[in-house]
């Protein structure tokens, strides 16, 4: 799993390009695991079917789920 410890990396102050590039690393994964060899399907799709949140969906979760550990 990519987001791996992704409390202490991923977070708001992470560039934009860091983002892209580990959307595209995690792109290229999917295309393996879905057998789309030569990347017919998009990054959305991929991200519907494998159920997938994207790097700004998951910094927007640890967002807010940090309250919640707080307590």
């Amino acid at each position: 799993m990519i987001y791996y410890a992704s409390v202490v990396w991923l977070n708001e102050l992470t560039t934009v390009k860091i983002v892209n590039t580990l959307d595209s690393i995690h792109h290229k994964g999917l295309c393996i695991a879905a057998k789309d060899y030569f990347t017919t399907l998009s990054c959305q799709r991929l991200n519907d079917i494998f159920h997938r949140a994207t790097p700004y969906r998951w910094i927007q979760y640890s967002k807010a789920k940090m309250p919640l550990t707080m307590l």
